[in-house]
């Protein structure tokens, strides 16, 4: 016995036909591009239907450096703090490190006039097994000392023509057998750095000639002649 399909078939044909005859638009819907006009007045298509968020060349730029400002790290500690210099904090933006508020104290509500303060601290344990090569007596052939130094400075300018600088030492030892080692291990308090710059302005306008009178530390080169010796607890000057 035969089972005839084609009526069923033909049913389901014929109501196809009528819905896309009463809607067109279901066999093929192209979105709608939307158009947008440039500055030269030039109409451009985007693709995608989403709207366009345009801002000025002169906006973007202040952000970018606003944000330049905020993400440039501040700079890092010298060898020779007297090299450090902080005049730059006069401006609140660049305020971005814990230690700022010390690093510049405008002083007489003047920018150019300032302290700038600072301060090292350096703890270091030692120990030699066998010191000397056995050379020592027995009791000193290992031996484990503490060292620390500790240093403050505080860096005075006066407009743009005249500068102070001091800064004090305190060096310590400690349980090392035999005593501190002389000149390199131990001084109470000291005066380390006291100088003043007197700046004379020249016929430049960015030639000056700076007379230093005092006591500094020097450092040329990579050191090998004249270094502050940083090695050791206390530093040269």
């Amino acid at each position: 016995m035969a089972y005839n399909r084609g009526r069923p078939d033909l049913l389901f044909e014929a109501i196809l036909l009528g819905v896309l005859a009463l809607n067109p638009s279901f066999i093929s819907a192209q979105p709608s591009t939307p158009q947008t006009t440039n500055d030269d007045g030039q109409r451009s298509h985007e693709p995608g239907g989403g709207q366009i968020c345009t801002t000025s060349k002169a906006g973007s730029d202040d952000q970018s450096e606003e944000k330049s400002k905020d993400q440039e790290p501040p700079p890092a500690y010298k060898l020779l703090r007297y090299e450090e210099d902080y005049s730059y904090l006069k401006d609140p933006s660049y305020h971005t490190d814990f230690w700022d508020p010390i690093k510049y104290i405008p002083l007489w509500d003047r920018d150019d006039w300032y302290l700038s303060t600072g301060g090292f601290l350096r703890e270091r344990y030692e120990f030699y097994r066998n010191q000397d090569a056995g050379a020592v007596p027995p009791d000193a052939r290992n031996n484990g000392y503490l060292l620390a130094r500790y240093l403050l400075h505080g860096d005075l300018h006066l407009g743009s023509n005249f500068r102070f600088f001091g800064q004090f030492v305190t060096g310590l030892e400690d349980n090392r057998i035999g005593g501190p080692r002389p000149d390199i291990d131990r001084d109470a308090f000291d005066v380390h750095q006291a100088f003043a710059d007197f700046v004379i302005p020249l016929a430049g306008e960015k030639d000056a000639l700076t007379a230093r009178i005092g006591r500094q530390e020097f450092e040329y080169g990579s050191g090998r002649l004249i270094d502050v010796r940083d090695g050791v607890n206390l530093r040269l000057s």
